[in-house]
């Protein structure tokens, strides 16, 4: 099975910064290797740039040898920003079917290998997302809050924030919580 992760950084960092990044969250989850390809079948001619990474053994624990993974990850330029991608692989192993095979005839023992290999893909994949964001988080940068005080809080967002009071105000007239004349002091204020 192959499939693809992607996220977008808007950052006007470097790629060999972003790079060093993924390495060090790649490093936290499987084997890293920078620069150079080491796995059979991935896209391209063979050749990882120095910004590139294969990433295998992500999330390895017992339940493990029922399958093999690996990630060719890459950093590319992007408009505004740069892209993230991992070409997952996730296949079975040796032992998924050694052990398929010696527990067929035993009932349901015959699940356990196929549970362990369902669930370490998912883990596999929750482990990259969650190294992705990690990145993300620490190169993106959002767009400035506007000032409360540019001309920008006199438009509808403000308009809605003082009918929402309005509202209050009337609903706290009607339950007897404020007098009339509390509530036209606080009418007039909002609609001033």
């Amino acid at each position: 099975m192959q499939y693809e992760l992607s996220k977008r950084i808007t950052t006007e960092a470097s790629v060999s910064a972003i790079a060093d990044s993924v390495e060090r969250n790649m490093a936290n989850i499987g084997s890293v290797t920078r620069g150079e390809r080491m796995a059979v079948g991935q896209p391209s001619d063979g050749q990882l740039g120095e910004n590139d990474f294969h990433v295998s053994s992500i999330n390895d624990t017992f339940g493990s040898i029922n399958h093999k993974n690996y990630a060719l990850v890459e950093i590319r330029e992007d408009a505004g920003g740069k892209l993230l991608m991992a070409h997952v692989t996730y296949k079975t192993s040796i032992w998924f079917w050694i052990i398929l095979l010696l527990t067929i005839s035993t009932g349901v023992f015959w699940l356990i290998p196929i549970f362990f290999y369902l669930y370490h893909k998912k883990t596999v994949r929750a482990c990259l997302v969650e190294a992705f964001d990690n990145i993300y988080n620490e190169f993106n940068q959002s767009l400035p809050s506007p000032n409360p005080n540019s001309s920008l809080s006199n438009g509808p967002s403000f308009e809605r924030d003082n009918l929402s009071k309005l509202k209050d105000a009337k609903e706290l007239l009607d339950s007897g919580a404020i007098t009339e004349e509390e509530f036209e002091v606080m009418k007039k204020k909002l609609l001033d």
